[in-house]
């Protein structure tokens, strides 16, 4: 057949044995099995070349599939991604925005932020800001239960704790070790009234007195000057994390994920916006 003489032609001109050849069967060589893998490859590259050289000579255009931790998605991140329809009406966003584990293949994303100190997972990593994190109290909390003297007493204070799952199982927990440590001491010498995977919902928690929460610092920022929240020992409890963009590991980046990127970096450069967010909409603070 055509493709039996182009195989053989091919062994020929290596001078090597492709492949294992009965009157039953045919099987990969060593050799065989080697080239196949390599040109597999390489026809991989091809295609995404293709595709990528397609796509810069047209608008971006489809669906994009992105996912936001919470809050930083809703209250500072969602508003840049709005922002690329101007320039690219084809777009068709999808956006997740969460503290649930996603698997950026088995779920189809194209970006996925995080933020923290990431595992080994073959990903493209790529650094795009950081995130302040600080002690808050409500003031009737402070009233009630006295301001920490420093860090040695935090243990010894009620407690609001964040968890990815709401479990209250550290290891679940992107954290520096410091945090890791101080949060490992708290569970067991400290009372621990509330364990959330949802930030919004632990600050008003500690906005109503419930106890101490390391928040993020713009999360808490609006509600400090409203009155709500107090920092507590700014310079004995305070943390930067970076924050990461995990794209797909490929030769020839997807043009859609570094549109991302590269606005999402912008965004966190900017600082975090004052008054309405980035998407138009003023950041609510409940009254009491």
């Amino acid at each position: 057949s055509f493709v039996s003489k182009q195989v053989r032609a091919l062994e020929t001109r290596l001078g090597l044995t492709l492949l294992h050849r009965t009157t039953r069967s045919v099987s990969l060589t060593d050799e065989g099995r080697i080239y196949h893998e390599r040109a597999a490859s390489l026809l991989a590259e091809l295609k995404d070349l293709d595709r990528e050289m397609a796509e810069r000579q047209s608008e971006v255009r489809g669906p994009l599939k992105v996912s936001l931790p919470s809050p930083l998605g809703e209250e500072w991140l969602a508003g840049a991604l709005y922002a690329l329809f101007g320039p690219h009406p084809g777009l068709e966003l999808v956006l997740d925005i969460g503290n649930r584990r996603v698997d950026l293949f088995e779920d189809g994303f194209d970006v996925v932020i995080r933020v923290g100190v990431l595992a080994d997972s073959g990903l493209i990593a790529t650094r795009i800001g950081e995130l302040e994190i600080g002690l808050f109290a409500g003031p009737t909390y402070l009233t009630q239960w006295g301001t920490p003297s420093g860090h040695e007493a935090l243990p010894h204070h009620r407690w609001l704790m964040f968890s990815h799952h709401g479990t209250g199982r550290v290891e679940h927990m992107d954290l520096p070790e410091p945090l890791r440590q101080l949060y490992t001491s708290i569970r067991h010498h400290g009372a621990v009234t509330v364990d959330s995977n949802n930030i919004p919902a632990l600050r008003l928690a500690c906005a109503q007195g419930a106890g101490l929460c390391m928040l993020p610092a713009f999360a808490a920022a609006q509600w400090v000057d409203a009155g709500r929240l107090c920092r507590v020992l700014p310079d004995e409890v305070s943390m930067t994390l970076p924050i990461w963009a995990l794209t797909r590991p490929r030769r020839f980046p997807s043009r859609k994920a570094e549109l991302v990127v590269a606005a999402l970096k912008r965004t966190l450069q900017g600082g975090f916006p004052s008054g309405p967010t980035r998407s138009g909409q003023a950041l609510p603070v409940p009254r009491s």
